[in-house]
């Protein structure tokens, strides 16, 4: 497809003769990709989900092409309301259910009672995948090289191993210690994560 169109817009240089062709660039709202539909159509509650209908559209954005191509077809087509609200708008699922919990702050009482929570709280700072650092407040303030959101427990049998993180696009990410409870008195007391 990139040999295609790179062809189809190389112009007339020198002793190139270019194909010639005439261009016609179609409304891209009626032709559209899966990029357009899941991360802005979806969004506009003036399109989404019944006062808009595109022509054609182009599964070429994500990873899960078949999936992705039945839930179009049963929301346009055969009316079925609700089947796109669990794709993201990038790669895979909206988050899991595991994620959708209600998240414990740093804080609260049942927070205080969590080793990991306490433990980050006392170190201020965590590694995440090797990227330095994720700086967790005991207001339950997040700072990240990707700007600042929210943290909290886990009010389950995860206590204790992991720690919930919302920030960039307001993503809720569920971290997992990676190793052993920081040691205020090693590493800085810096946690680290997978």
């Amino acid at each position: 497809q990139t040999a295609y169109n790179e062809e189809q817009f190389f112009l007339s240089v020198d002793t190139y003769q270019g194909l010639g062709l005439s261009q016609r660039v179609m409304n891209y709202l009626c032709f559209l990709n899966t990029k357009v539909l899941f991360k802005y159509i979806r969004e506009e509650p003036r399109l989404y989900p019944d006062a808009y209908t595109p022509i054609g559209a182009h599964v070429n954005y994500h990873p899960e092409k078949p999936q992705r191509m039945v839930d179009i077809f049963k929301h346009y087509q055969q009316g079925e309301r609700g089947v796109l609200e669990r794709w993201n708008g990038g790669e895979g699922l909206k988050l899991s259910n595991e994620c959708k919990f209600q998240g414990v702050r740093p804080d609260s009482a049942a927070s205080r009672v969590d080793p990991l929570v306490r433990a980050l709280v006392r170190a201020g700072k965590a590694v995440w995948g090797g990227v330095r650092w994720m700086r967790f407040g005991a207001d339950g303030v997040l700072t990240t090289p990707w700007g600042v959101g929210t943290w909290g427990g886990v009010p389950d049998a995860r206590r204790g191993t992991h720690v919930w993180l919302n920030f960039f696009s307001d993503t809720r990410h569920l971290l997992e210690l990676d190793g052993e409870l920081p040691d205020a008195a090693a590493d800085g007391g810096v946690a680290p994560f997978a």
